[in-house]
């Protein structure tokens, strides 16, 4: 309590000194209250004051600014013709067609000419429109306008001849007959359909044929994929020694593990009599357990062991299972831990 009282005192003298600084910032008219030993210092030479520019610079902006403010004006002005032209008396006007840079007029003749080409435009349009649309009705105003029939008219296109249609009807077979051989190269499993009199030749032997590997080539990728197989199969019993060793040899023979010379050096007596003594403690421990009831399921001490190391008092945790089946070294550090 006496903390947080301590601590809401500081936050309201924080705030008290903050509102003060507050006031003269938005006050600079008010008088400064300072102690007599303070000094003040020029605000314009102060080390973070902003860079002053000299006359020459403060006479080039204002004649920038004046510029933009007769641009912002003619601006305005060209925006918004229907506003009246403000003046001085002695100003002069002059036409706004025969100005230098005034856009070129057309003559009348122009001023023709294109009317001319709109009403073209308008009437290609009205064509366009029922060329693509022949389910619209015809209209037209002239009682006097007479039908003609739509092939034999000027802009028809050119009927083709008994001959042209036949050598169509030819490429069209051809086509077919292509497309047909395609679909064969590229379904080889479909059954072949031809005549009595076709004869076929033999696939590997054709001209296009890849080109075929030698006996001695067979039996050296034979030897290759054995070797392989008798690699996977050792690396397998490598990596997975608790699988059986099969064998079909009667007369193949073992070796023992442990006395192998590649074996992990085996704990001495007295780390045998360590290990019995650490086991009797197990048991007791678990049996103590079992009567008090303190463990609900009495395999918990059995699958999870500890016991002193070393002389360093390290601890280490082993399931009981690999104790049984791989034995310890002289620290009991040989084997994998849980």
């Amino acid at each position: 309590m006496v903390l947080e009282f301590v601590a809401r005192l500081l936050i309201l003298e924080d705030a008290k000194k903050l509102k003060k600084l507050a006031v003269a910032f938005l006050h600079p008219e008010m008088p400064v209250e300072v102690s007599c030993t303070a000094m003040a210092r020029c605000y314009f030479d102060r080390h973070s004051a902003h860079p002053q520019e000299c006359y020459e610079e403060s006479k080039y902006r204002d004649i920038i600014l004046e510029d933009s403010k007769q641009l912002k004006q003619l601006a305005a002005d060209y925006r918004n013709p229907e506003l009246k032209v403000v003046s001085i008396g002695s100003a002069r006007a002059r036409c706004y067609f025969d100005r230098p840079s005034a856009i070129p007029q057309e003559s009348v003749e122009d001023s023709q000419r294109k009317s001319e080409i709109l009403e073209d435009v308008k009437r290609l349009r009205q064509f366009a429109r029922d060329y693509l649309h022949p389910e619209d009705g015809v209209t037209t105003m002239d009682h006097a306008c007479t039908a003609r029939c739509y092939f034999d008219r000027y802009l028809a296109t050119a009927q083709e001849s008994a001959e042209m249609v036949k050598e169509r009807e030819r490429m069209l077979a051809d086509m077919t007959a292509l497309k047909t051989l395609a679909v064969t190269l590229f379904h080889p499993k479909k059954a072949v359909e031809t005549y009595s009199t076709a004869c076929a030749r033999c696939y590997y032997d054709r001209y296009s044929s890849p080109e075929q590997e030698t006996f001695e080539e067979v039996e050296e990728r034979h030897v290759a994929l054995e070797d392989t197989a008798a690699l996977k199969i050792l690396a397998t019993q490598s990596l997975r020694p608790d699988i059986g060793v099969l064998t079909s040899d009667p007369s193949a023979c073992a070796r023992c593990y442990f006395d192998r010379p590649s074996a992990p050096q085996q704990e001495s007596m007295k780390g045998a009599e360590q290990y019995h003594e650490m086991l009797v403690d197990v048991l007791n421990l678990k049996m103590l357990a079992v009567n008090s009831k303190i463990v609900p399921k009495s395999k918990a001490l059995c699958k999870r062991v500890t016991f002193k190391m070393n002389d360093n008092d390290q601890r280490t945790r082993v399931s009981a299972s690999v104790v049984i089946l791989y034995g310890l070294d002289d620290n009991f550090a040989d084997t994998s831990f849980f």
